[in-house]
């Protein structure tokens, strides 16, 4: 039985709308059939009920709060309006009554699922049922707002329940809802009919006052106070915080599906909420705690709630939400309705500073942000987000927002409650009843479990005086029943730690076998032996296996049109250990011998493999200097290296360098040009036992981009890089009948690992010449005509490889393939499942810490919700910590740090970098141990997994390469010509990642330089004689300033002729805009919610069709909204035609 029904009877008086009305009247209208926008509450009545004297009360209800007949529909313009129904109260509410059926146990059943706010809903008959009479939707456009039903539970046990639609009340005003039906049962239950209310304040008075030009001033006041306030905006917090279940996968969708603070809440979905009941001594203390800083016991869990966010996210800024209920003025003490607004608190977690001083500051801001409620939510967060033409686009991306992990999926769009400013909030729960007292009852106040979501994580307090308690509510499709479990217990354990002196970057959220798990159990690697060998001795032992067997084959390059291809180079492991062994002798000759560098700036060929490892044999440590690199950089990198010797190929042009140091020319085939620097015959290499090299020694000097403008040199160990090959070597079960593809360029790092890894199995090295390492087609047919068992690629070239149209027929051959070096997307990953049959070995390791420090396993019949990047390697640490080194709690975000055997020496010949970067561990048994800061966020996930999350500073990845922008920018405004100069990396779904440059001109007059006007050509020859080819900007962009994101515009693209072009239409119509463009933002030039309405109406007009207005909130461009629309238009023709 329904509770409430439609009434077709108009109204008499056609009443305003408030604000908060108009807000949720939206919400309804975005999700009509759901329960998301509803109040639930209910009271136990033990003893005598009189159901009739119940139910003409709650008529009386009706009789005194005309809000509860009004229904909500829409005008001919599609805005909302608001009219009082005239029928008879007994015709407009039907009072539900119903048995609970009849169950053993049933008292100590219906106990335990109300007691706990947070129980979930099937816990219990009586919580199923009184779940599912909240979860049925209320029409407010045809029918009154309250429904109301009776549970008989047994014959002196009865629980009434109301649900009311949040666009005619508030939480506060189920107290005076409450107090009145108290009353009016009393009356009815004599026999009596309720008196008059007074003729007090009406709610429509408050909507009036709204619309007053007094109170507009004041909220156009309060706005511009706001807009200061938010500016820049707050980082929202679900991404970083969004859960991953432990088969990789979002709680509530696809893998791709993350939502945030832009996505509608599921209306039909339960919210999962978990509760924790603070200890009478905790509640007492920290009642004085607030006592004694002249403030509330919830500002104080409001603090803790803060840290918590800062503790979980890694984020300094946090903004929580905090809906605010107080009525304007006394008058409207005694009045039902929604006088609610949401207000933002806005504050900086200092690590550093104490619970005190953090309370004190929430105290002042919370105030201030309660005393400015005047100001509609909606037009704050307009305000916020700026309004107008161009608004919502930026010129360059704010750089810190790339510490933000999530900061760049999906788009901040207005929001669900929080309006696309908060995603978090935090509630204030005090008793519904109030002191309230039905006649001849003993009443207990129920809150009934089961209810929906409006936000994706609501914090809440609950003080009933005796018993205080923290609780935690999540959207179920961002988070999970545990993650509730999670926030609420760690928001209980900082609430227990708040004293005013307690240092908040040592408060503590995790219980200790939290702690012993992500500190011990996850963040270490099995431990293995150490391998004792050098390089070169793993080498030599493959080579006396199997001398005769192929160890190198370099392809050559593609000849000329018309000419022959030469032949391929093939080395066996004999004739490479001859060749390495000249090389070396050269070496010993001019003095290199353990410690000293030396520079290999030799192409992709047989002979690149025997300079190094003939560098290695002399004892000495290899330095890469790639030749397609400009001179200055090779210059640059071997005056950094102090490099003794340079070993180069026959045609490659090398610089003057520092010192003049000797140059070795290697033909192809790795034989020297000539007799030698001396002219002289070349001497025998002595022997690798004459080397005395030790594990700690040098293998190489790898260098990276640096952020200061000057690349540096990561120094690795023997012992380090060794251990990792023999380790890749069981792990692949690497053989003699394996061939592996060494593509990569010899400035990556991981061109190392292709090089050495097959020499050190006796697998066969596959060299691809120069200019093929990007190019997909070469490479599938080197993998196919080769027989390629095994290749490493980055995540953008492996998207290539799989859609060119020989993949299938390439990827049998291949059983291994190792992706690292950039982010793998999950839709990447089913892409390569789709395509090729071969175990996926997901890496992630910076060239600080020998290549790579953690490893994902995906065996070929391996589905994968979200990829991650593993567990550590053996002997190895990788932890996630918080700025103060302290472990972050499951799920929580932080930044990583590499301990263990991987870890380089350091920066060479640069100990302030060495010493900011490689840190003291304070986790290492061992004295002096350090571990690398490297910058990157992740999170341990629920199944013990990391997740990579991306990066805490102003570092990408192109291309496989690593790139500080930063080095990038300090090389542009060296130029006489830039004064200012932002480097952003610009990715696109359909298009390959590029390297943007925003720079602006120095003016005439000013010192621009002579010779004529600066241009992208000028300075892109600039950049391309001073850095590698990958970090020269294949965009330049001049720009009168660089201002902060949002703050300027760029010319927009016109819409596209049809469907794209009558949209923009509409929105120009209704936003008042001249022009809009294909990827405007709705809401960046200057929509809002109610303004959807309006172009939903007249999209159906032009259509001829519906148009769900979800839709157009979901997807705020012309060109997305355009393509949603369409395909829709086409489903329909379909399903019209069968």
């Amino acid at each position: 039985m329904v509770s409430s029904q439609p009434v077709a009877s108009t109204s008499s008086l056609a009443e305003p709308l408030s604000s908060a009305q108009r807000r949720f009247w939206f919400l309804h209208r975005l999700a009509p059939g759901g329960h998301a926008h509803q109040l639930s509450a209910g009271v136990r009545l033990r003893g005598a009920l009189d159901a009739a004297a119940l139910t003409a009360a709650l008529r009386d209800l009706l009789d005194r709060h005309e809000i509860l007949r009004t229904a909500y529909p829409a005008d001919t313009t599609g805005e909302p309006s608001a009219r009082v129904l005239d029928a008879p109260a007994a015709d407009l509410l039907t009072v539900a009554h119903r048995e609970l059926p009849s169950e053993p146990d049933l008292a100590a059943d219906t106990d335990a699922d109300l007691v706990d706010p947070a129980a979930p809903a099937a816990d219990g008959p009586l919580g199923t049922v009184l779940a599912e009479f909240g979860r049925q939707p209320i029409d407010i456009t045809d029918g009154i707002p309250l429904r109301a039903q009776v549970v008989r539970v047994a014959p002196d046990d009865h629980v009434l329940q109301l649900v009311i639609a949040r666009v005619a009340a508030d939480e506060t005003s189920w107290r005076v809802l409450f107090t009145d039906l108290a009353a009016c049962y009393q009356a009815r239950r004599r026999g009596a009919r309720p008196g008059p209310t007074g003729g007090g304040a009406r709610y429509a008075d408050h909507a009036r006052r709204e619309a007053t030009a007094e109170h507009r001033a004041e909220a156009d006041r309060q706005v511009a106070w706001w807009r200061q306030v938010l500016t820049p905006l707050p980082p929202l917090l679900t991404p970083a915080l969004a859960s991953v279940g432990p088969d990789g996968s979002p709680p509530g969708g696809g893998a791709d599906d993350v939502p945030g603070a832009n996505d509608v809440p599921d209306a039909d979905q339960p919210a999962p909420r978990a509760r924790v009941a603070l200890a009478p001594d905790v509640t007492r203390r920290l009642r004085a705690f607030a006592a004694a800083h002249e403030t509330s016991l919830a500002d104080v869990v409001l603090a803790a709630g803060a840290v918590l966010l800062h503790r979980s996210t890694g984020e300094a800024d946090i903004a929580l939400g905090l809906p605010v209920t107080d009525r304007p003025t006394p008058g409207f003490a005694g009045v039902a309705g929604n006088f609610g607004s949401l207000v933002v608190v806005r504050v900086r977690v200092d690590a550093r500073g104490t619970a005190g001083e953090l309370v004190d500051e929430i105290r002042v801001r919370a105030a201030a942000a309660r005393a400015r409620i005047a100001a509609p939510f909606d037009e704050v967060v307009r305000a916020a987000r700026g309004s107008g033409p161009g608004s919502g686009r930026a010129i360059v991306a704010d750089p810190s927002r790339a510490r933000r992990p999530g900061a760049t999926r999906g788009r901040r769009g207005p929001g669900a409650l929080g309006g696309g400013l908060v995603d978090v909030t935090f509630s204030h729960h005090e008793p519904l009843l109030g002191g309230v007292a039905f006649a001849g009852l003993a009443t207990e106040e129920l809150r009934p479990p089961g209810g929906p979501a409006t936000v994706p994580l609501d914090l809440a307090v609950q003080d009933d005086g005796d018993t205080v308690a923290v609780s935690a509510t999540v959207d179920a499709a961002v988070f999970t029943a545990a993650d509730a479990e999670r926030f609420a217990g760690r928001l209980a354990r900082l609430a227990e730690q708040f004293t005013d002196g307690a240092l908040l970057g040592e408060l503590d959220t995790m219980s200790a076998a939290e702690r012993r798990q992500v500190l011990d159990d996850w963040s270490t690697g099995r431990v293995e032996p150490l391998v004792d060998r050098s390089l070169t001795e793993l080498v030599a032992d493959a080579a006396r296996r199997a001398p005769q067997a192929v160890a190198v084959v370099a392809l050559p390059a593609a000849p000329p049109p018309g000419q022959p291809s030469p032949p391929a180079v093939s080395l066996t492991y004999a004739e490479l250990e001859r060749r390495a062994d000249a090389v070396a002798g050269w070496l010993r000759t001019a003095g290199v011998g353990p410690e000293a560098t030396v520079g290999v700036s030799v192409p992709r060929s047989a002979a690149l493999v025997v300079a190094l490892l003939g560098v290695l044999r002399a004892g000495g440590a290899f330095v890469p200097l790639e030749p397609s690199w400009p001179a200055r950089r090779t210059a640059e990198v071997a005056g950094d290296a102090a490099i003794a010797t340079i070993i180069a190929g026959a045609d490659v042009t090398v610089p003057e360098l520092p010192g003049a140091p000797p140059v070795i020319r290697l033909d192809a085939t790795g034989h020297p040009v000539a007799d030698g620097p001396a002219g002289g015959p070349a001497p025998a290499a002595g022997g690798i036992a004459d080397a005395g090299v030790d594990g700690e020694n040098l293998a190489f000097v790898t260098y990276t981009s640096g952020s200061t403008g000057a690349p540096k040199g990561v120094m690795i160990r023997h012992q380090a890089i060794c251990n990792r090959l023999r380790w890749q070597v069981d792990l692949l079960r690497l053989t003699g009948d394996d061939a592996v593809l060494a593509r990569a360029p010899l400035g990556i790092d991981v061109s190392i690992n292709e090089i050495f890894l097959p020499l050190v199995a006796g697998s066969r090295l596959v060299i691809a010449p120069p200019g093929a390492e990007g190019a997909p087609g070469p490479l599938l047919r080197i993998i196919r005509e080769q027989s390629v068992t095994f290749c490493y690629v980055g995540t953008s070239l492996l998207e290539m490889l799989l859609d060119h149209p020989d993949a299938a027929a390439a990827g049998r051959t291949l059983r291994y393939v190792w992706c690292g070096g950039e982010v793998l997307g999950d839709e990447l990953y089913r892409r390569f499942r789709e395509r090729w049959n071969a175990w996926m070995f997901h890496g992630y390791g910076p060239a600080e810490a020998t290549i790579g420090v953690c490893c994902r396993v995906f065996a070929p019949d391996r589905p994968a919700g979200r990829v991650s990047i593993g567990r550590p390697n053996p002997n190895t640490q990788v932890r996630v910590l918080d700025a103060e080194y302290n472990p972050v709690p499951v799920g929580a975000v932080g930044e990583l740090y590499i301990s263990g055997l991987p870890l380089a020496r350091g920066y060479l010949g640069d100990p302030r970098r060495t010493a900011d970067r490689f840190v003291p561990d304070p986790f290492a048994a061992a004295p002096g141990a350090r571990m690398y800061a490297t910058g990157d966020l992740a999170r341990f996930r629920a199944d013990g997994e990391i997740e990579f999350l991306g990066r805490a500073d102003n570092q990408v990845k192109i291309r496989g390469f690593r790139v500080e922008l930063a080095e990038i920018e300090q090389v542009l405004v060296r130029h006489p010509g830039v004064r200012q100069a932002a480097v952003a990396l610009a990715s696109g779904e359909d298009t390959p990642d590029e390297l943007r440059a925003y720079w602006v001109r120095v003016p005439r007059g000013e010192g621009a330089p002579a010779g004529g006007p600066v241009g992208p050509q000028q300075l892109r020859s600039w950049l391309a004689q001073r850095l590698p080819a990958h970090m020269v900007p294949s965009v330049f962009v001049d720009v009168p300033g660089l201002p902060l994101a949002g703050s300027a515009g760029v010319d927009p693209i016109e819409p596209a002729p049809g469907l794209e072009r009558r949209i923009a239409e509409v929105w120009s119509r209704v936003l008042g805009v001249d022009r809009v463009g294909a990827r405007d933002d709705f809401f960046g030039l200057g929509g809002h919610s109610l303004a959807l309405t309006r172009v939903q109406a007249q999209l159906e007009e032009h259509l001829g069709r519906p148009v769900r207005l979800r839709d157009l909130y979901a997807h705020t461009t012309v060109e997305d909204l355009a393509h949603v629309l369409g395909a829709a238009s086409s489903a329909a023709v379909s399903a019209a035609h069968g």
